[in-house]
């Protein structure tokens, strides 16, 4: 699909796609955006792309922030919006003081009350550039998406490439599905909200172990990671969980228009929604471990506010490109191999370390013995620290938050306490 400029110094828009990756469903072609309907081939899932070409002139801008609006109320589902739009959002999108607040500010009111989330260009600050001895660089080109389409590609990413023919820098979007995973393991505490996991953990921390307990204690944690990981791969995604639990109530709700409900059918009823209820709450508790920020109270939460607000941090926090000896990589892998070779070559590695100092020599005239921390710990102390710690708290090193040792407590506060009453006996140190 493509179509001349309106109000713009030369140019057009292009729409181009692969048809074995989607087709082409509708068409809405206006002065300013040409906004196309596609579904993807693999799921029939819909989403709406609208390529933007703004005008230069002032008085024009108010007619294309209408016709966005407009489109707005037309999309449904998943919608990107991208191009040039001709207007900046903040003194910072321009390296000199000529600034239009007012504009700027009606941009912003637009893009707020939409709901739009801006995709953002790490990668250089500016898009277009007048070319000239003392060159104007502005911002003009973006990419905005809606919560929708955050959902359901939650990593999209926007980068910048050569400039060569045009006095706008080409930008690439991504968008896909996949989020690069570190092999570390993280306990999930959303795992804790299914009723099948607590009997996963119980079956663990049984298994046999040997030695002495802080030896045993690590044995036993150990046997943790392994059955998460077993236990998540035969689970369903709960997108797929949501979606055939929202069928099964469909269903019986189009049945019941019908006809009156048996007794077992509104008892499956019954536990269909309470088993809705349950997959939005892991959803919320999944996001929320992402997105460290108190704004409500409990059940009292957007998961899609959250979500939004995660995949926003990560695509901030992304370095979508290295440079090693003059040539960019943008591969995830290769990316981590760069980061790790540098800071192993900036820290080095650990040496044996060895105390060469007295306390008593230190503080001569300190009674340690007779200081109340010196004493040891108290099981009730131990238990109440644990407990006043951030279940949403970053987990230790070995991927277990406070929340898996508050749940557990039970099965692992015994361990816990020996561990604390040999450490204070000294006859473990750390590296035992």
């Amino acid at each position: 699909m493509a179509r001349d400029s309106s109000g713009a110094s030369g140019g057009g828009i292009l729409t181009a796609w692969d048809a074995a990756v989607c087709s082409l469903s509708s068409t809405v072609d206006l002065p300013y955006t040409l906004t196309t309907g596609f579904s993807l081939l693999a799921d029939n899932m819909p989403f709406t792309l609208s390529n933007v070409y703004a005008p230069t002139l002032r008085e024009d801008k108010a007619a294309f922030l209408s016709e966005l609006a407009s489109v707005a109320e037309m999309v449904s589902g998943a919608w990107m919006l991208l191009g040039d739009f001709n207007l900046t959002r903040c003194p910072e999108d321009k390296n000199n003081a000529n600034y239009c607040a007012p504009d700027a500010d009606r941009f912003n009111e637009l893009i707020n009350s939409l709901g739009l989330i801006e995709i953002p260009l790490v990668d250089r600050a500016f898009t277009w550039s007048n070319r000239r001895d003392c060159p104007t660089l502005v911002r003009l080109d973006r990419c905005f998406i809606n919560l929708d389409w955050d959902a359901s590609f939650p990593n999209t990413a926007l980068s910048s490439l050569t400039r060569f023919a045009s006095d706008h820098v080409p930008l690439s979007i991504s968008a896909c599905t996949r989020i690069p995973r570190s092999n570390c393991f993280r306990f999930e505490n959303s795992w804790l909200l299914n009723r099948q996991f607590p009997s996963v953990i119980q079956g663990a921390l049984a298994k046999t172990v040997s030695g002495h307990t802080a030896k045993s204690f690590v044995q036993r944690l150990k046997h943790c990671p392994g059955a998460c990981r077993s236990w998540s791969r035969r689970q369903l995604p709960l997108t797929q969980r949501e979606f055939d639990t929202k069928v099964l109530i469909n269903a019986l709700d189009l049945l019941e228009e019908a006809r009156p409900l048996c007794a077992n059918e509104a008892a499956l009823r019954q536990l269909a929604v309470q088993g809705l209820q349950s997959i939005h709450a892991e959803k919320l508790e999944f996001w929320r471990q992402r997105f460290n920020l108190r704004v409500a109270l409990e059940w009292d939460e957007n998961s899609r506010f959250f979500h939004a607000a995660a995949s926003g941090r990560r695509r901030a926090n992304t370095i979508a490109c290295l440079e090693l000896d003059g040539l960019p990589t943008t591969a995830h892998d290769a990316k981590s191999t760069i980061l790790y070779n540098f800071y192993m070559e900036l820290l080095g590695r650990d040496h044996s370390t060895e105390w060469r100092f007295d306390l008593l020599e230190l503080y001569p005239h300190m009674d340690v013995a007779s200081c109340n921390l010196s004493m040891p710990f108290s099981n009730s102390e131990i238990t109440e620290a644990l407990f006043a710690m951030d279940t949403r708290a970053s987990p230790g090193p070995d991927g277990f938050g406070p929340s898996f040792y508050r749940k557990f407590w039970p099965s692992i506060g015994p361990d816990v306490h020996h561990l604390f009453a040999g450490f204070f006996m000294a006859p473990w140190t750390l590296m035992d």
